[in-house]
């Protein structure tokens, strides 16, 4: 519930590099427990579920690069972030299933970083 005070932005992207982390290791933990299902079998399986690891934390060193910003610099990645996500769905021109689920995903992943540049105090 809010208090009508805001969270400032470094704060949420701080708790956002914890659970990052967190997700991190628990798929890192989960591929190391995989086994091929047959000795012919490659390695796509495994690779795939390091590439999932891969991904949270680029998005962990992200958020550490802008935590460690001024609020200057904050407001600018920010907004370019917001700019490179738009650009993306707008770039999705199709209207299959997989089409619409990444146009919701980006527009919910602007309307986030919008309301986390919102939350950069000054």
């Amino acid at each position: 519930m809010s208090n009508g005070t805001s969270i400032d932005a470094t704060v949420i992207l701080n708790d956002e590099i914890k659970m990052l982390d967190q997700l991190a290791a628990m798929v890192e933990t989960f591929a190391k427990g995989y086994k091929a299902k047959s000795p012919a079998d490659d390695d796509f399986e495994f690779n795939n579920l390091e590439c999932w690891a891969k991904e949270l934390k680029g998005y962990r060193d992200i958020n550490k690069q802008y935590a460690g910003m001024s609020k200057s610099d904050l407001r600018s990645a920010l907004q370019e972030e917001i700019n490179v996500l738009k650009n993306c769905r707008d770039s999705i021109t199709s209207k299959s299933v997989v089409a619409e689920y990444w146009k919701t995903n980006l527009s919910e992943n602007i309307y986030y970083t919008e309301q986390t540049l919102a939350r950069v105090q000054p």
